[in-house]
């Protein structure tokens, strides 16, 4: 029988976001593979699988700063779990290719190393003549050469960035949460009032570039969204019916948002990145739809939830991280070999087999490079008492 009361939805352990991590990179995956299979009018909606991630991110990592921002190393170990989480693989595969540039000749774009400072996304938006991949010499097919494709890394430079800067904002209003969560809706707004000058100022550029899309200043909404939602769900308890309703509203507003302006103002493209539509103000709608999916992932009782405790979803978001980052290496090489197979054989045979090695390489990678890292965290910066109801709580409404 559920309480029906205002209740705190605050909890130490979400079980159902492993799933929604899933969810998310296999939306990822389809985008990046799904035109090899399928036209790409069925998949190109996908990317918003990123903007999930950025939700996540947001909500997350707020939760972690503000149960500990009274802490007296609040900093030294906010940093150093980030680095044991994210700096083994990241950092590993580009020291690989350092090492293995004079021996087998790899040749790549001196940009590449501008992923060492996390700042690929900026190189991609300012100097798009520049090509952040490296470039095997030799063929293994015919005239194929293998071509590591590191584009994507763009998200997780703009994600460090806002690690790098969010947990001072955070300190700075410790012990005021509603200026806390004013001034992540006001962030939400300048983002998206940023998109929309910058954009309305020179459509023709910003139509062919990938700056609002990928530049951090310009997408930091999507993961205030999640900070906001984070403190909000700490500032009041809600009975179910609200929090559902606020859920399901959320993902209304956001997709009625998305379909007005799709359908005056981008008809031709309707999910194309740059679409005009999203390069003002559709990312910040597709955050709220994805704030609204969280909230749903955080009440164990619906039916979402359910989806998303299934353990072949677990299986497959415990280890996301390292399919996001090996996932498109071989994508440039793969698209290759299926332009020169029949159709039904990258759909059957080609691309599950990619995902499939890339699964298993991501599970190597979690057993052998991150998790021994990740022992250390409890031992170098040992996590905060959790408060299943912060102080400070109101109950909002009465209870359904």
């Amino acid at each position: 029988m559920h309480n029906n009361g205002p209740r705190n939805w605050i909890s130490r352990n979400y079980q159902s976001f492993d799933g929604l991590r899933a969810i998310a990179i296999l939306m990822v995956f389809t985008i990046h593979y799904g035109d090899m299979v399928v036209p790409a009018k069925y998949v190109e909606c996908l990317w918003t699988g990123v903007d999930l991630f950025f939700v996540l991110s947001g909500f997350l990592i707020t939760g972690i700063l503000w149960d500990s921002v009274d802490s007296p190393t609040y900093y030294r170990d906010f940093y150093t779990r980030r680095a044991l989480r994210i700096f083994p693989l990241y950092y590993g595969f580009f020291l690989c290719v350092a090492v293995l540039t004079p021996l087998v000749h790899l040749r790549y774009d001196p940009m590449l190393w501008t992923n060492l400072l996390y700042l690929l996304n900026f190189t991609v938006a300012f100097a798009p003549q520049h090509n952040p991949s490296i470039v095997m010499i030799g063929h293994v097919i015919r005239t194929i050469q293998p071509t590591v494709g590191l584009g994507v890394l763009w998200s997780l430079c703009v994600e460090e960035h806002f690690y790098l800067l969010w947990p001072f904002v955070v300190r700075y209003a410790r012990g005021r949460r509603r200026l806390l969560i004013s001034i992540c809706l006001m962030g939400i707004v300048c983002v998206m009032s940023l998109r929309m000058a910058l954009y309305l100022h020179d459509p023709v550029r910003y139509r062919t570039s990938s700056f609002l899309y990928r530049a951090s200043f310009t997408r930091f909404d999507t993961l205030l969204i999640g900070a906001s939602l984070a403190l909000l769900l700490r500032e009041y308890r809600m009975a179910l019916r609200q929090f559902r309703a606020i859920a399901l509203g959320c993902i209304a507003f956001g997709m009625v948002t998305l379909a007005t302006g799709l359908l005056t103002f981008g008809r031709t493209l309707p999910w194309d990145l740059f679409n005009p539509v999203f390069s003002t103000y559709g990312y910040t709608s597709v955050g709220i739809v994805a704030a609204g999916i969280v909230m749903l992932a955080i009440d164990e009782n619906s039916a979402l939830s359910r989806l998303l405790r299934n353990r072949y979803l677990k299986r497959i978001g415990v280890v996301s991280y390292g399919i996001y980052f090996l996932h498109a290496l071989p994508m440039q090489f793969v698209d290759a070999i299926c332009w020169k197979l029949a159709h039904w054989h990258a759909a059957v045979v080609v691309v599950p087999c990619t995902f499939l090695l890339t699964y298993f390489a991501a599970q190597w990678s979690y057993a052998h490079i991150e998790s021994p890292f990740l022992r250390l965290k409890d031992r170098w910066a040992p996590p905060i008492a959790h408060v299943s109801r912060p102080s400070g709580v109101r109950d909002i409404g009465i209870a359904a």
